[in-house]
């Protein structure tokens, strides 16, 4: 179990490091240590961003904790680029909204959520109309080339023995 902690002051000035790993010793007996519960500290005064190259994910975290809502005029590129952060920041984006601009955001995206909804279920029917009018295509050739009896090409098309004898 982990604890993360954001801390927006500096706690340790002997040290230029933003990022702290703790675990939990005995003071006593300094060699026993509890298992599975480490603290994480990081100091966000002490971040800086830089060229983003060994851990990615955690140096763009850092700077969009430490860059949005500060005097940055709009979001690094490296931000937006990715999934998780670029998700973030819409709802950073989202939590200014005004409550007449939430509703109006909310019906956006609930008229695309019914027109995705619409279209793949057209899709889907639109499918299954063609899958039976090319099982009934070539039912009809069967029975006009009269190889099989019309339970064979039911059974084999999966179509029932009454609509394969109205062909």
């Amino acid at each position: 179990m982990f604890s993360l902690n954001l801390v927006n002051q500096v706690f340790e000035r002997d040290s230029l490091e933003y990022y702290h790993h703790y675990s939990i010793v005995e003071l006593e007996q300094t060699h026993r240590r509890i298992e599975g519960l480490e603290f994480v500290f990081v100091e966000l005064p002490k971040f800086k961003p830089e060229a983003i190259a060994s851990d990615r994910m955690r140096k763009l975290w850092l700077r969009f904790l430490t860059e949005i809502g500060g005097d940055a005029p709009a979001a690094a590129p490296e931000l937006l680029e990715t999934p998780e952060t670029r998700e973030a920041l819409e709802c950073v984006a989202e939590s200014g909204f005004t409550r007449a601009e939430l509703d109006a955001y909310d019906r956006y995206w609930d008229s695309i959520r019914c027109e995705v909804t619409l279209v793949d279920g057209s899709f889907n029917k639109g499918l299954l109309e063609g899958k039976l009018e090319g099982k009934l295509e070539v039912a009809a050739a069967l029975k006009r080339a009269g190889l099989l009896s019309p339970e064979q090409i039911a059974a084999v098309s999966g179509l029932p023995v009454e609509r394969v004898r109205a062909l």
